[in-house]
C-alpha cells in the first residue's frame, strides 16, 4: 500500500481535472456505444477521481452506481459536479476491491495502475470485482521499449509496454471489445496539467509540512520524463467482457 503521504501528492493535481487521465478520441462514446449490446445494471468505479465516467454514465439514466477513492477531496467534488447521482465513498479502492467478489456488471478503473501495488495486481482486483461475462474497462499508461528504461528498471516494471498489457488481459480470459490508445502528445497534454495543479497548491501552501517534498518530487518527475523524450509514454484503454 501506498504511503500516505505520496497518496496526497498524486491526489492534488485531480481535483482540477474532469478526468484523472488522457482518454483516447472519440471516448466515452465509444465505451457506451460497446457497452450498449448488453448493458450493466452495476457500475463501480475504482479511484474514481472526480467522478467523471459515472456522471457521463449516469446521463443516460443506467442502473446503480457507485465510484470509490482515498482522497477525500475528489469526492467531494465528485458529489458537487454529480447532481446528486451516484453514490460516492472515500475508501482504500483496493481494500473495497479485495472485499467485493463479483460485485459489478461494469468495473471500471482508469488511471489507477498501481491499485493494490502494481499494474498487474490493479487487473486482479479488477477481475475480482466484475461478475462473470460482465464488463471491465481500464486505462494504463504504457510506455515504448526503448534502451533508456533499462537504465531505470523501478519504472520500467512499473509502467508495462502495450504488449506487456495485452498479453496479461489475454492470460485472465478477458475478451477485448474496445481498444483504443491516446497519442503520446495528449498524455504529455493531461500530465502537464495535472503538474500545473500541483504547482499551484505549492504556490497556495508554501508553509504546508509536505510542501518542500512534493515540490522535490515534482521537479525530479518532471526531470526524469524530459529525458525519456516526449514520445515515451501514451495511455491505452481496453474494455472487455469477462
Amino acid at each position: 500500500m501506498q504511503a500516505a503521504h505520496a497518496i496526497a501528492f498524486e491526489s492534488l493535481g485531480h481535483t482540477d481535472l474532469e478526468w484523472c487521465a488522457p482518454l483516447p478520441p472519440g471516448q466515452p462514446d465509444g465505451w457506451f456505444a460497446a457497452l450498449e449490446t448488453r448493458p450493466p445494471r452495476t457500475v463501480v468505479d475504482l479511484g474514481c477521481g472526480t467522478g467523471a465516467f459515472i456522471r457521463a454514465w449516469c446521463a443516460g439514466n443506467r442502473g446503480w452506481t457507485i465510484g470509490i477513492d482515498h482522497s477525500e477531496q475528489c469526492i467531494d467534488t465528485a458529489r458537487q459536479r454529480s447532481g446528486g447521482v451516484g453514490q460516492w465513498q472515500v475508501a482504500d479502492a483496493a481494500q473495497w476491491a479485495r472485499t467485493h467478489r463479483n460485485a459489478s456488471d461494469l468495473t471500471v478503473c482508469i488511471g489507477v495502475e498501481d491499485l493494490g501495488g502494481d499494474w498487474r495486481s490493479m487487473l486482479t482486483l479488477v477481475d475480482h470485482v466484475s461478475r462473470r461475462g460482465k464488463w471491465a474497462l481500464i486505462g494504463v499508461t504504457v510506455r515504448d521499449d526503448s534502451q533508456p528504461w533499462a537504465f531505470i528498471p523501478e519504472l520500467a516494471n512499473h509502467i508495462p509496454t502495450e504488449g506487456a498489457l495485452l498479453n496479461d488481459v489475454a492470460r485472465m480470459g478477458w475478451r477485448i471489445q474496445c481498444d483504443d490508445t491516446a497519442s503520446p502528445a495528449l498524455w504529455q497534454q493531461h500530465d502537464a496539467g495535472w503538474r500545473q495543479s500541483i504547482a499551484m497548491w505549492l504556490a497556495n501552501n508554501p508553509d504546508h509540512p509536505n510542501a518542500a517534498s512534493f515540490s522535490e518530487r515534482l521537479r525530479r518527475g518532471r526531470q526524469l520524463f524530459d529525458a525519456l523524450g516526449p514520445d515515451a509514454l501514451r495511455f491505452k484503454t481496453i474494455l472487455a467482457r469477462v
